[in-house]
C-alpha cells in the first residue's frame, strides 16, 4: 500500500497503511475536514472501534487536506481516536490511487489483506465484525 505523509507540527513521518492495519480487521476511512458526510460517516465507527479495538480491530483515517491545521481541528473536533495520517495537498495522489474521486470512501479490510467493503455503513461493519470475531 501507499505511504501518506502525517504531520505532526513540524515533524513529518511517512507511514505505510499496510504496516498499519498488518494483521487486524480494518477500515481505511478516506476523509476530509471539509466533506461533511465523510466526517459523519467517520464519527458512526467511534462506538464500534471502541467495541472492537481490543479484539483486533482498527481504524486508520488518511485526510486529504490544503492545510495540516484543517485534519488536527476536525481530529479534535469529531473525537476520532484512530490515528489519522494526512495527504497533503494531494502531493501523494493517494486518493486518486485508491480511486477516489471527489469525496471520501471507506475500505473494510480484512487480516490478510482483502477487502471486504467499500462504502459501508457502521452498521454493516458491525455484521462482518461480529461474524469475524
Amino acid at each position: 500500500m501507499l505511504s501518506p505523509t502525517v504531520f505532526f507540527g513540524a515533524k513529518v513521518a511517512p507511514h505505510t497503511l499496510s504496516k498499519e492495519i498488518e494483521g487486524k480487521i480494518a477500515i481505511v476511512d478516506f476523509w476530509a475536514s471539509w466533506c461533511g458526510p465523510c466526517r459523519r460517516s467517520s464519527m458512526s465507527f467511534i462506538p464500534l472501534y471502541n467495541k472492537y479495538k481490543d479484539k483486533g480491530f482498527t481504524v486508520v483515517g488518511v485526510a486529504n487536506e490544503l492545510e495540516s491545521e484543517d485534519m488536527r481541528l476536525a481530529v479534535e473536533k469529531d473525537g476520532y481516536l484512530w490515528l489519522n495520517l494526512l495527504s497533503l495537498r494531494g502531493v501523494e495522489n493517494i486518493w486518486e490511487r485508491y480511486g477516489i474521486r471527489g469525496a471520501g470512501e471507506v475500505f473494510l479490510v480484512d487480516r490478510d489483506g482483502t477487502i471486504l467493503a467499500v462504502g459501508a455503513t457502521a452498521e454493516e461493519v458491525e455484521q462482518i465484525l461480529k461474524e469475524k470475531f
